[in-house]
């Protein structure tokens, strides 16, 4: 089991995920989390492509669709 306390994303690190999504689209998962490794005070290791597309997925379900109840 993960431990929730690591994958735990800064605010700062969400919103520049939707603008890195925004700016690239969601094809290029390994550019974006390239640059947010960048700007972000993450390790690079920390914020894989993978981790990207899922945090990306899991943020938009939760905040943009209109039919999940919050």
């Amino acid at each position: 089991m993960e431990n929730h306390q690591e994958n735990t994303w800064p605010l700062y690190e969400e919103m520049l995920l939707f603008e890195l999504v925004n700016e690239h689209g969601k094809k290029d998962w390994t550019l974006i989390a390239s640059e947010l490794a960048e700007k972000s005070f993450k390790k690079s290791s920390e914020r894989t492509a993978t981790n990207c597309k899922i945090k990306y997925d899991e943020l938009f379900s939760n905040y943009y669709n209109p039919f999940i109840q919050q």
